[in-house]
């Protein structure tokens, strides 16, 4: 061996150790998502094209359109008009396609995000107007009686509806919302669920097995319908006789609830990541410093997170949606999620 190459041999040796002491690159998460709640405020397709233009500079890969809520629908129907029949600022199906493709081109894929069985009492309402009886639980207004086979078919029709629209634009996930169904305390209370359960899989079972089953269904449903995954809320999570599908993906907003150790987990953790159009209410982490400062895609207060992690998503709730404007929102938001965006990708 000659001596140039004896010592290049040495240099590219040397090179090679020092590489592990420089600062090595970071994998970007793999889940980079913004919640826009634009049903309980209407927002322009164009500000949300804006959104979308924020979202692309800051390495944001994914966009939930929350469209259902117990204050509105925004989305038109078009097997059931009658939804969203003499509201102001509606979209409509065309409109979606619009922000799907506009959206694609940026490198962000559109979510859809309907929440059910709970969060429903507009749409509830709407029902019950139209059809003259009511499919809502006798224990919430806000929440489908899953006993009531009309009230599963009816949400699976939405589902479907919404599912197909979204899917159009090449959406590949679903979020199927779940939180905020009862109080703890309602649950013993739900007893023709109870029965409703029991008698379906033909042994004794809880109330609290119906949601589980709900969300399980939910998650085939969608699946066949064509999505790749489908996510949830996870507030209502404790054990029971069933247990859930380890593929739903759960989004981790609040300490409440049991997390299964299968599932994977999303970021959403409200106390950094909830920008809420409420002059009377905020969360002490909710601002650029302390999320460049304390927050991290792994941080979760005080709970210990062993299941995977695989991202994040910051969160736009219109709880009162005339206390901002458009452009109010966008300037409260931007620094937020410039700060969330840089977290997620270093």
């Amino acid at each position: 061996m000659t001596n140039l190459r004896k010592s290049l041999i040495s240099l590219l040796a040397a090179l090679v150790s020092l590489s592990f002491l420089w600062p090595q690159p970071v994998k970007a998460y793999e889940h980079r998502s913004v919640l826009l709640d634009c049903a309980r405020k209407y927002y322009s397709v164009d500000w949300i094209k804006q959104l979308i233009d924020l979202m692309e500079e800051n390495k944001a890969n994914e966009l939930l359109l929350h469209f259902s809520e117990n204050e509105g629908m925004r989305i038109e129907s078009k097997q059931y008009p009658w939804l969203t029949q003499g509201e102001k600022g509606v979209y409509t199906q065309e409109d979606i396609i619009e922000l799907g493709t506009y959206a694609k081109e940026k490198g962000i894929e559109l979510i859809p995000s309907f929440d059910s069985p709970g969060h429903l009492r507009y749409v509830l309402d709407r029902y019950e107007q139209h059809y003259g009886y009511s499919i809502a639980t006798e224990l919430s207004d806000q929440c489908i009686d899953l006993a009531n086979p009309k009230a599963i078919a009816f949400i699976r029709s939405l589902q479907k509806e919404y599912g197909e629209l979204f899917l159009q634009t090449g959406s590949s996930q679903f979020d199927m919302g779940g939180d905020e169904v009862f109080s703890n305390w309602l649950w013993s209370k739900a007893t023709s669920w109870k029965t409703y359960i029991s008698k379906r899989y033909g042994r004794s079972l809880k109330a609290y097995d119906a949601f589980t089953d709900y969300m399980n269904e939910s998650n085939a449903f969608l699946k066949e319908l064509g999505f790749r995954s489908c996510r949830m809320y996870n507030d209502q999570l404790k054990k029971g006789n069933l247990s859930l599908d380890p593929d739903i993906v759960i989004e981790y907003w609040t300490i409440k609830g049991e997390v299964p150790k299968e599932n994977k987990v999303l970021n959403y953790l409200n106390f950094y990541l909830y920008y809420i159009l409420d002059p009377n209410l905020s969360y002490l982490g909710g601002n650029a410093d302390a999320i460049e400062r304390e927050w991290t895609p792994q941080f979760f207060l005080n709970k210990k997170m062993e299941n995977p992690i695989i991202g994040s998503s910051y969160c736009i709730w219109a709880d009162i949606p005339d206390s901002q404007t458009e452009q109010q929102v966008f300037e409260g938001v931007a620094p937020l999620i410039r700060a969330w965006g840089h977290k997620c990708t270093t």
